[in-house]
């Protein structure tokens, strides 16, 4: 569209990013980007020749222009590049998307709705399974805690490696403390997070971690690897934790369960 008075573009380390940036500059539209990664996330050959390219063509139209980035980290990445009008803008939530209300229906219903009652201490994980994830990190951590407290583990996503986990839930014997759900209805999820007691977040490259925020927004006690979203979202918050390793992960969980007082004060 030729008659637009700006472009807010995601942009990253696209490398059909010049094309668009000429197009706009043709048609003197306000060109905005906004970054998220400054750098190629997969370490294989196809990402080596993504950073090849993005340094050729990419990087230089963010040295020339102000740039919207959505962490403290990606910043100083691109700081780093050379590129130095960087604005941090975080990702927000978007309250019409969002159960406002959540804190008027019966919590205790709802955890009976997915089959859990109300001394189940739950803890949610929520994302793709595939690596970089670590959902099957997931399920060595909770065979580690699960005998603490009254753990249920609640499982939610589809990916390539939801075989992998199934299998590993069952070699472990936990299928009476383990669900698994493919898919919730994002009307619907707010639900999960509300039930849940604890809500895991183990990727090491986690870029900010929407389900994350939700979490917290929801009152779950959300315990996160290190992560330039996590360190951003979770930075200062009561009654949630950054953690260095699996190990702090697992104290936490092991810790007294923060106050839901504390939470719904975030």
């Amino acid at each position: 569209d030729r008659d637009l008075d700006g472009l807010l573009v995601f942009s990253d380390t696209q490398i059909f990013l010049p094309h668009v940036y000429r197009f706009c500059e043709k048609q003197k539209i306000c060109f905005v980007p906004y970054i998220g990664i400054a750098h190629s996330a997969q370490r294989n050959v196809k990402s080596k020749f993504m950073d090849v390219f993005y340094a050729m063509g990419t990087r230089k139209i963010y040295r020339r222009i102000p740039v919207l980035v959505k962490t403290d980290a990606v910043r100083e990445e691109m700081e780093a590049q050379g590129v130095m009008k960087c604005k941090v803008t975080p990702v927000g939530l978007d309250e019409s998307e969002l159960k406002t209300d959540y804190r008027s229906f019966d919590r205790l219903a709802l955890r009976q709705k997915y089959g859990y009652t109300e001394e189940d201490v739950i803890i949610s994980f929520v994302g793709r399974l595939k690596v970089e994830k670590r959902p099957l990190d997931m399920i060595d951590i909770f065979d580690e805690v699960k005998d603490d407290k009254p753990f249920k583990l609640l499982v939610v996503g589809e990916g390539y490696q939801r075989d992998d986990v199934a299998a590993k839930v069952k070699e472990k014997h936990l299928e009476e403390r383990v669900q698994m759900i493919e898919r919730v209805p994002y009307e619907n999820m707010w639900e999960i997070h509300y039930i849940s007691d604890y809500f895991v977040n183990l990727c090491p490259r986690e870029i900010f971690g929407m389900a994350l925020l939700e979490g917290v927004y929801y009152g779950s006690s959300v315990a996160a690897s290190e992560a330039p979203g996590p360190n951003f979202i979770l930075k200062d918050l009561p009654g949630h934790k950054l953690c260095r390793s699996d190990e702090e992960i697992k104290q936490w969980l092991r810790g007294e369960l923060p106050d839901r007082k504390v939470l719904r004060a975030v």
